[in-house]
């Protein structure tokens, strides 16, 4: 009897043991682990998707696609998860086009996480998801296409999912690829059960730019071509649609994806700066073409330290020879004649010292404060020393003399397309007049001039009468502010056809180990591109075709331009 009860009470304990201890664990588990456990259960069979989709389509003005994105998807085999079976095997190697051996190598071999194919198309994706095996994922993955292959430079550059440089990184916000994600069930054979929630944010926007397809492609290729030949440091050209202010071409080369040099590049832009101080004379009555100027023979003492030189030695000279000739002795003196009151009004109105774009990069130039101008200032600007512009800057000037004397805003962004939605429609922004018609207009016969009789006869293309200037300056190291021995920036600017312009454009040759002057290097790459344009816009000639000249070898000037 006494071992019955002690048999019973052990029972009785163990009993009471094994409740405690039950309890104490769902204790554990339902209220300090509960947040924990809850978790891992959510982990295991909930999970959140995630993905990226595509960059928005980068369009010239025409519609032709520039840029555009890929996805393409990485095919992953998690092992810890991967049903392992010949089925499976078979079913992957085939879609694959992978040997079974060497697929199954490749997952014994591995760790857990196992890549098997990279890159794979659509069509494979769609197969691969279709078999809905557990532990197989598919990793999307983006790359910028650039069907055109032109237009790279103001594109820029970017990664899967944000822009790094130039156009894709200044609108980014525009461009990125909207985030699709899901929060779903699954089963224990990762199959979905339910899709709980599903969020997109909004979707990109196509951009459209001004550019125009052919004509960047024109000067990507002259550029290069030239570049070859005159063995410089740089090529930089810009064309710009005079009407409506658009940029249909902008390239260098060689080509920088990381900084839009059209816009960044700061120079000292030599005698085509002159064109602005012809503007301001003639518009405040203060010179006429006809006023005589001593041009000093070619050398110019200006006081006991300084003297200007020109290459071509003139003497006393009418003001349309003194700027067709390019003397900076003459264009020293129209400066000082004008005064830097009337003249420094101009400078502004012109836009330089401004920016134009959305460009993190662009540069304003450098202008002196107006308090800081002495008459060596004057002296210097007047033949486009001493003052730092931009090519957009320079172009656009320009832009406004074949306008009638009226600066418009410059595009480079035509509009942002999203399905039916359209924003940022450029049109043409009038910001000032900067001269009066007439004076655009003696302005241009004096241009004109320059191309007929001057230092841009290179310049010429037979049947159109071309409005343009040649340009030369010694090269300025922006961060010693001194002059690189030896090295030039040569240039020319003008406007055609010139009775009635429908494009302006700049070319810019940076150091030219071949030749020294604008009328050498940059008149020619003016003509050649301005030929194209006319050939593929059907640009109607005004003038007759003067048969005498057109197997005449143009005159090279060598002047001092």
């Amino acid at each position: 009897m006494n071992n019955l009860n002690k048999r019973f009470h052990i029972i009785k304990i163990f009993v009471i043991v094994s409740a405690i201890v039950i309890a104490s664990r769902f204790f554990y588990i339902q209220i300090i682990k509960h947040s924990y456990l809850s978790n891992y259960a959510k982990k295991e069979y909930r999970r959140k998707t995630k993905e990226i989709m595509p960059r928005g389509n980068i369009y010239d003005i025409n519609g032709n696609i520039l840029a555009s994105s890929i996805v393409k998807w990485d095919v992953v085999i998690m092992k810890k998860d991967f049903e392992y079976n010949k089925k499976n095997i078979t079913s992957i190697s085939s879609i694959l086009n992978i040997p079974s051996r060497e697929l199954e190598s490749k997952i014994k071999n591995g760790k857990n996480y196992v890549k098997i194919k990279k890159y794979v198309e659509k069509d494979v994706y769609d197969k691969i998801k279709e078999l809905k095996i557990k532990g197989v994922l598919l990793e999307a993955h983006q790359s910028r296409e650039y069907p055109a292959s032109v237009a790279r430079e103001i594109i820029g550059m970017s990664n899967e999912n944000k822009g790094l440089s130039n156009l894709e990184l200044t609108y980014d916000k525009y461009l990125r690829g909207n985030i699709v994600s899901e929060d779903q069930i699954r089963d224990s054979r990762g199959n979905v059960i339910k899709v709980i929630e599903q969020a997109t944010n909004d979707e990109p926007y196509d951009i459209y730019l001004t550019v125009d397809e052919r004509i960047q492609s024109i000067v990507e290729q002259v550029a290069a071509d030239y570049y070859n030949k005159l063995d410089p440091e740089k090529i930089i050209i810009l064309v710009e649609d005079v009407k409506s202010g658009n940029i249909s071409a902008m390239a260098s080369y060689p080509p920088n994806y990381i900084n839009l040099t059209p816009i960044e590049y700061v120079y000292e832009p030599g005698s085509t700066f002159k064109t602005v101080i012809l503007s301001a004379g003639f518009n405040e009555n203060i010179i006429k073409e006809t006023d005589v100027f001593n041009c000093e023979n070619g050398r110019w003492q200006i006081n006991n330290r300084q003297a200007i030189t020109d290459h071509e030695p003139l003497g006393n000279t009418v003001l349309r020879d003194v700027y067709a000739h390019s003397s900076n002795i003459g264009f020293a003196k129209v400066g000082l004649k004008i005064g830097i009151e009337k003249l420094y009004p101009y400078i502004k109105k012109f836009g330089f010292g401004s920016r134009y774009t959305d460009f993190r990069g662009e540069s304003g130039g450098i202008v002196k404060d107006f308090k800081r101008y002495r008459d060596v200032d004057i002296i210097t600007t007047s033949y486009g020393y001493g003052i730092a512009v931009t090519p957009l800057q320079l172009i656009n000037a320009y832009t406004a003399i074949a306008n009638r004397g009226v600066l418009i805003k410059p595009n480079l962004l035509y509009k942002m397309k999203r399905g039916e939605e359209e924003i940022g429609l450029s049109k043409r922004e009038v910001i000032r007049e900067v001269i009066t018609e007439n004076t655009a207009k003696r302005v241009t016969d004096m241009m004109i001039n320059v191309v007929e009789n001057g230092t841009g006869i290179a310049a010429q293309i037979p049947g159109y009468y071309i409005a343009g200037k040649t340009g030369t300056a010694n090269k300025l190291n922006l961060k010693t502010g001194k002059y690189v021995k030896g090295a030039n920036v040569t240039s020319f600017c003008g406007f055609f056809p010139a009775t009635d312009p429908q494009y302006s454009m700049l070319i810019i040759v940076d150091n030219s180990k071949k030749y020294k002057f604008g009328s050498q290097t940059a008149a020619p790459i003016f003509s050649k591109i301005a030929s194209y344009i006319i050939s593929i816009k059907n640009i109607k000639k005004d003038r007759a075709i003067d048969y005498s000249k057109i197997n005449a070898p143009k005159k090279q000037e060598v002047m001092a331009n």
